[in-house]
C-alpha cells in the first residue's frame, strides 16, 4: 500500500469514532447546561417568593419581642418606683466615698512625687529614665503620663 492510501484508510477508520465522541461530548454537554438551567430556575423561585416556615418563624420572634418589651417596661417601672421610695438615701453615702476618693488621689499624687524624686537621685544621668522610657511600658506610662497632663 501507497502511504497515501494508508492515510486514507486510518482516516476512513478514525472518522466514525470521533465523530460519535464528538457527538456524545454534545449531548452531554447539552444535559449539563439543562440540569444547570433547571436548578437556577428552582433557585430563583426560592428568592422570589419567602419560604412560609420563615415568615411563620417571623411571626412568632415578633409576638416574642412584644412580650419581652412589655416585662421590660414593668422591671423599668417597678425600679423606678423603688428608686423614689429610696429617695436621697445614698446622697451621704456618695458624699463619703467622694472623700476618700478625694483622699486617695492626693496620697497616690504624694507617692508618686515621692518615687520621682527618688528615681531622679538614684538615677542623675537619666540613664535609666532613658531606657524605660523608650521600652514598650515607657511608651504606655508617656501615653497615660500625656494624657492626664503630666509629662510634657
Amino acid at each position: 500500500m501507497l502511504p497515501h492510501e494508508i492515510g486514507g484508510l486510518v482516516a476512513g477508520l478514525t472518522a466514525p469514532p470521533a465523530t460519535l465522541f464528538a457527538l456524545a461530548a454534545l449531548t452531554s454537554r447539552g444535559r449539563r447546561f439543562s440540569d444547570s438551567l433547571t436548578d437556577l430556575r428552582i433557585q430563583i423561585s426560592r428568592l422570589e417568593r419567602p419560604h412560609v416556615r420563615a415568615e411563620a418563624g417571623l411571626a412568632e420572634l415578633g409576638a416574642q419581642l412584644e412580650q419581652h418589651a412589655s416585662v421590660l417596661e414593668a422591671a423599668v417601672a417597678n425600679a423606678q418606683a423603688q428608686i423614689r421610695e429610696l429617695g436621697g438615701g445614698f446622697g451621704g453615702e456618695v458624699t463619703e466615698l467622694e472623700k476618700i476618693s478625694g483622699t486617695l488621689r492626693a496620697q497616690i499624687v504624694e507617692s508618686n512625687g515621692a518615687i520621682t524624686a527618688q528615681a531622679r537621685e538614684a538615677d542623675p544621668d537619666e540613664l535609666l529614665s532613658a531606657s524605660l522610657l523608650t521600652a514598650d511600658v515607657g511608651k504606655t506610662y508617656l501615653l497615660l503620663s500625656r494624657a492626664v497632663e503630666r509629662h510634657k
